[in-house]
């Protein structure tokens, strides 16, 4: 799937989420601090791949790629109209023509603009300090999900752990794209909360 849409989030979400699996499986501190072979061997190998293509990872959030110019804007555009308290659920993005590369449609509405591709700022943008929760909830999966692999008595928790961690890569994709609150990465939140539930 990644290789047939040539997906940049999809790149970076199967690298972070594969670099935070192999890191915790390389370390086990079940009775003790100890080094797990397998993984300290997938995690060298996979950050030797990655300092070889460094100008390629690299590539994929410049400016530059094709795409990141539209996000670039938006970033800009979001972070001058962020405020304390946020703006509301509802609340329009100033300079929607300006987010889409200058280009109008000649309509006033498009001078307006709801959702953008930026949707961790625009998720600040609605909710202002508020939007810390919404974080926490991802962070809290991802923090848990690591410590579960580090901590796992039996190879069942391991396995939770890791597929929750999984789950958990459309996080990595929602930094450029509007998926967060789609109703699959809603599905994949809870289905990875009940997996850590379980242990």
């Amino acid at each position: 799937l990644v290789v047939v849409n040539q997906s940049k989030g999809l790149f970076l979400a199967m690298g972070g989420v594969f670099l935070a699996i192999s890191l915790a499986d390389s370390i086990s501190i079940h009775k003790g601090i100890r080094i797990r072979t397998f993984g300290a061997t997938v995690f060298a190998i996979f950050l030797i791949i990655v300092a070889a293509n460094i100008g390629s990872v690299l590539e994929l959030i410049s400016e530059r790629a094709s795409g990141n110019t539209g996000r670039y804007l938006q970033i800009t555009v979001l972070w001058n109209d962020l405020t304390f308290f946020g703006h509301g659920l509802g609340a329009e993005v100033p300079g929607a023509a300006e987010l889409r590369g200058g280009r109008s449609l000649g309509n006033n509405e498009e001078d307006k603009l709801y959702g953008v591709e930026m949707i961790y700022l625009n998720i600040f943008h609605k909710f202002g300090i508020f939007a810390l929760w919404i974080i926490y909830s991802y962070l809290y999966v991802w923090v848990r999900a690591i410590s579960m692999i580090v901590k796992a008595k039996t190879d069942l928790e391991r396995g939770f752990g890791i597929a929750a961690l999984a789950m958990m890569g459309y996080t990595i994709v929602g930094l450029g794209n509007p998926l967060l609150f789609g109703p699959g990465a809603i599905l994949l939140h809870i289905f990875a909360l009940r997996l850590l539930a379980r242990v």
